[in-house]
């Protein structure tokens, strides 16, 4: 292959303008329309769009964030918050333009449109990280990303299990029984482990039954449980922001605790901080139906969820490590304590059960249901997200003659799946995808998703589970987009010369500098957080 020198080749306003135009002119045409309808795909609004990202982002690490704060500072934690937020949008440019090239790149390669110049747009075609690695780099690649990926896929499903079932299982105990229950304590007591594993069973079976479906047959259940995390996520906000402004020693007090920066604890801060805003190898899967004349705006909408979720975290994080003497490692068990009584909402009601069990208030009750399902609710959204994810992924490698015929027949419906010709045949080798089948794609779904749970039967230490996600999505959520972005414009400037720029594609973060610079500084940090961490 040729040297090549990585620059974006149009300058100026008018470059931009002409992308954009060219995107435009082919983005809402009857070849997509009726590719969509081939792939069984139902398309969605900007809103839904948004909706989706925004549950692919907010999953187990904001529930870790306060904890993180704890041990690791009130400074450095949220500092590294902020870093990784912006590195978080730099990487989503990187793979919103790798995603626009695939596309353009399987054009000329697999559909034979040779004619003009490439047409770089996300379309209705679904181009996972580990596809589009095998587009522009071959088997090779394709495994690098599998392997990150399956990795840092098995550590946060394995956090979204134990973290529903803990919270459940708080649930069962506090209203069922009136015992308190605390999965993660050393000895957390016969009910409370009887209750989690029923809990885990039943997460187990409504998570694996969704994993079998796509993306896009989620819609309705994906928007009504982001609503519900906007409403969970302020009434969490709003009760800690009161608790802390009536007690005016408490800030103080918890400062000189906690102090500004450990730096002996900068795996427990960097794990958590960089999980929380991992979201980008969701993104094929997000925005694969999103509505052909809307994709122009898919970084509008990546962006803002982006934005949005940290801006959350950073209040959620700081208020939740301040406004408790003993932070939870999932901090919504905390809210097991608010009473709704006294001016702040945390105060000890009069009166009491007969039994020495503190008596709470129905609005201390209702507020502490909605915090307490919160969790539940959101692993339950977010755990189909990534077992979908991770197994489309994977699906590339699972030999046919691995997965029994019958596995085809959990899913029929799933046409998306790669049922037909046009999902079977999106990479260069055409060879390399031949056991992409239906039975190939619901087994991989299945051997990515149901582990995690067992796992969770064995193993709790959720801050442990967080941190170790955390540092291995590190590498998900920069290096790996920062890989194939070069890899994309090293095979598109062979394919068609310096034609190379996408609608997302911005000149400073094309440059090679940039590139290689943000590549190194992400595996350096990478395995500096994990040496530490042991």
């Amino acid at each position: 292959m040729a040297s090549v020198s990585i620059d974006t080749p149009l300058n100026g306003v008018e470059a931009e303008e002409k992308v954009n135009q060219s995107y435009g002119s082919c983005g809402d045409d009857a070849e997509e329309d009726a590719l969509a309808e081939e792939l069984g795909i139902r398309p969605y609004s900007s809103i839904v769009a948004f909706a989706m990202c925004l549950n692919c982002i907010i999953g187990t690490g904001c529930f870790g964030l306060p904890y993180a704060i704890k041990e690791a500072g009130l400074l450095l934690t949220p500092i590294l918050l902020v870093l990784g937020g912006v590195l978080a949008l730099i990487s989503m440019n990187f793979t919103l333009e790798a995603l626009a090239r695939a596309d353009a790149y399987y054009q000329v390669k697999n559909a034979g449109r040779n004619a003009g110049a490439p047409q770089y747009r996300i379309g209705y075609r679904k181009f996972d990280f580990s596809r589009i690695a095998e587009l522009f780099s071959g088997p090779h690649g394709r495994t690098f990303c599998q392997v990150v990926i399956v990795i840092y896929g098995f550590g946060t499903l394995w956090g979204f299990a134990s973290m529903f079932s803990s919270s459940a299982a708080s649930l069962i105990l506090s209203y069922g029984f009136n015992e308190t229950c605390n999965a993660y304590a050393e000895d957390p007591g016969v009910g409370c482990n009887a209750a989690y594993f029923i809990s885990l069973a039943v997460f187990s079976v409504v998570v694996v039954a969704m994993v079998l479906r796509d993306v896009s047959k989620q819609a309705f259940v994906q928007k009504i449980l982001t609503m519900y995390r906007i409403l969970a996520i302020t009434v969490m906000l709003v009760t800690m922001a009161t608790k802390v402004a009536l007690n005016a020693t408490l800030v103080h007090k918890r400062a000189a605790n906690i102090g500004y920066a450990r730096w002996s604890m900068f795996s427990k801060g960097f794990g958590p901080s960089i999980l929380a805003i991992n979201c980008h190898y969701n993104m094929p899967d997000a925005l694969q139906p999103l509505q052909a004349s809307e994709k122009p705006n898919a970084r509008v909408i990546t962006f803002a969820a982006i934005i949005v979720s940290i801006s959350l975290y950073l209040a959620l994080g700081v208020l939740g490590a301040v406004a408790f003497d003993d932070v939870n490692p999932l901090i919504s068990l905390n809210w097991g304590a608010f009473t709704g009584c006294g001016a702040s909402g945390w105060d000890t009601c009069s009166g009491g059960d007969g039994d020495g069990h503190p008596s709470v208030s129905l609005y201390g009750m209702v507020v502490q249901i909605i915090i307490q399902l919160f969790p539940m609710l959101n692993v339950i959204s977010a755990y189909p997200l990534i077992g979908v994810s991770m197994g489309d992924n994977v699906a590339m490698s699972v030999p046919a003659t691995a997965v029994p015929s019958w596995a085809r027949y959990l899913a029929p419906e799933e046409q998306g799946c790669g049922g037909n010709d046009t999902t079977r045949n999106q990479a260069a080798d055409a060879s390399a995808d031949v056991n992409v089948t239906v039975g190939a794609r619901i087994g991989a779904r299945l051997l990515c998703a149901v582990p995690p749970l067992l796992l969770a039967a064995c193993f709790r230490q959720l801050d442990l589970i967080l941190s170790i996600a955390g540092i291995v999505g590190f590498l998900l959520s920069l290096t790996v987009p920062c890989f194939l972005q070069i890899i994309s414009i090293l095979q598109c400037e062979t394919e068609w010369g310096t034609d190379i720029l996408t609608p997302f594609s911005s000149r400073c973060l094309t440059s090679q500098g940039v590139l290689v610079t943000l590549l190194v500084v992400s595996i350096i940090v990478t395995l500096v957080a994990g040496l530490m961490l042991l």
